[in-house]
This record gives C-alpha cells, sequence and structure tokens, in this order.
C-alpha cells in the first residue's frame, strides 16, 4: 500500500517530498490543490525551504490517521513479541486445532 506523495518546492529551490494526507493539513496546500489543479509539485514563492521544513514538520505531528490504520497499527504493535499461545490468551481466542493439526 503505497501512499500518494506531493513534491513542494521553496522560493530558494529546495524540494521536500511529503505524503500528501501529511501536506494537506495545511489549509494553504489543500487550497492549492483543489483550487489550481497543481500537479504533482507546488511551488512557493514566497517560503524559503527553512519555513516550509518547519510548516511539514508541524503537519506531520497533526496529521489526521483514520480509525482502521490505527487500529491495525496498535494490534501490529501489540502482538509483535508475543508467541501464538500469547497472542490467543490477550485475545481470549480458543485453540480450535486438534493435536494432530498442530504437527
Amino acid at each position: 500500500m503505497s501512499e500518494k506523495k506531493i513534491v513542494l518546492k521553496s522560493s530558494d529551490g529546495k524540494t521536500i517530498d511529503v505524503a500528501k494526507a501529511v501536506a494537506l493539513q495545511s489549509q494553504t496546500i489543500t487550497h492549492m490543490v483543489e483550487d489550481s489543479c497543481v500537479g504533482n509539485e507546488i511551488p512557493f514563492e514566497n517560503v524559503t525551504g527553512q519555513v516550509l521544513a518547519k510548516v511539514i514538520e508541524y503537519c506531520k505531528k497533526h496529521v489526521v490517521v483514520d480509525g482502521e490504520t490505527l487500529t491495525c497499527k496498535t494490534v501490529a504493535h501489540v502482538i509483535h513479541t508475543r508467541t501464538i499461545d500469547e497472542i490467543r490468551t490477550f485475545f481470549n481466542v480458543e485453540n480450535d486445532y486438534t493435536p494432530r493439526k498442530k504437527q
């Protein structure tokens, strides 16, 4: 599952590749994407690379993650170091394999 990326280009020529979901946390970028029908690169004629990087840093901290993604990441974090038996116990799942099927 590849997330869509866009490129932001500052007034001093620096480019920043960023996930579209992150960039759209900025109302300015959202309006530029919606109104201008810009392509994959969005130019910022009055914003330096340093300022643009700070804006994206802020957006990354405030990106809205959908519930399904958040749930999947939480479950993955919970089970990644556990054995199958520990996972069954944690989620209260009964082992329905017969001794023969286990082999």
